[in-house]
């Protein structure tokens, strides 16, 4: 019997020498990087750009032989993959003994537009765990030190695509949109694709979008393309209701903010006397 034996393929980038790591690299969820980055060098600037199965770790090592006003910058993308839409999350370890953000500090954010006003920021300076979640589909890491900043040791940190929403169903699954922290309008498509045979069967378990305002849904809605009569959902409409969709359609939803509950059931079934005659539309 033959045995398959799986080789994982590390790369490493080396911006500076590499001294002595003094941290432990990070492991979560059984999360495994396949490319290293390794930055302690100032003045160093990098790019990476990941797929969705690529998880990435980066290793700042900074000592306290570097001069004062030090910076280090590192950019990190995702490639969506058609209607897939991706974002990033960060974990690991921050290890200093400065908690003023003075001397030195590392700044993660996902302003990628300096006239993004809905950007996410957070800057850590002390020694601990890390943790950072955008929907967007960029990160970026700046390492400041200034006079003062030789107490800096390093961090070890694991940057791990993960799908926010959207994609092609052709099987039974269930949408579910986690309580992430949308601060501009996010748009969401799935495109429902059945079977010779098959309608779409949509069972929403959990809606619950901003209510309509004037008869109209405004910042939040759901809607199917192409529809006869292009409705939108919004607020609880849909909740605990099901509609059938005969062929090809997408589903499109507009959220723009954390509180945000979506959970629908979507099944592929038999075109039956029973659902075929029925009127498209929710029931």
């Amino acid at each position: 019997m033959a045995v398959q034996t799986a080789v994982m393929v590390v790369v490493v980038v080396m911006v500076g020498s590499v001294s002595t790591w003094p941290i432990a690299a990070p492991d979560k969820d059984g999360v495994t990087a396949s490319e290293v980055v390794f930055l302690n060098e100032c003045g160093a600037s990098v790019t990476k750009t990941l797929n969705p199965t690529e998880p990435l770790q980066v290793l700042f090592n900074v000592s306290s032989s570097l001069p004062a006003e030090c910076h280090i910058s590192l950019r990190v993308s995702v490639k969506d993959r058609g209607l897939a839409k991706y974002g990033l999350r960060v974990f690991g370890h921050l290890q200093v003994s400065n908690d003023d953000c003075y001397a030195s500090s590392l700044l993660v954010h996902d302003n990628d537009d300096d006239t993004d006003q809905a950007a996410v920021s957070k800057t850590f300076c002390n020694t601990g765990p890390i943790e950072f979640r955008t929907v967007e589909d960029v990160i970026l890491f700046s390492y400041a030190q200034r006079e003062g900043g030789g107490a800096w040791q390093g961090a070890a940190i694991t940057v791990v695509p993960e799908l926010v929403c959207g994609g092609v169903l052709t099987k039974d699954t269930t949408i579910v949109i986690n309580h992430y922290d949308f601060r501009a309008p996010y748009v969401c498509n799935w495109e429902l694709l059945p079977g010779e045979g098959q309608v779409t069967r949509l069972s929403f378990e959990e809606f619950s979008l901003t209510v309509r305002k004037k008869k109209k849904c405004t910042s939040e809605c759901l809607l199917f393309i192409p529809g006869k009569d292009m409705t939108h959902y919004c607020g609880t409409e849909l909740l605990g209701k099901t509609e059938y969709l005969p062929g090809k359609e997408l589903m499109s939803l507009r959220v723009t903010r954390e509180a945000t509950q979506f959970k629908c059931r979507v099944e592929f079934v038999p075109e039956t006397r029973n659902v075929a005659h029925l009127p498209r539309g929710v029931h």
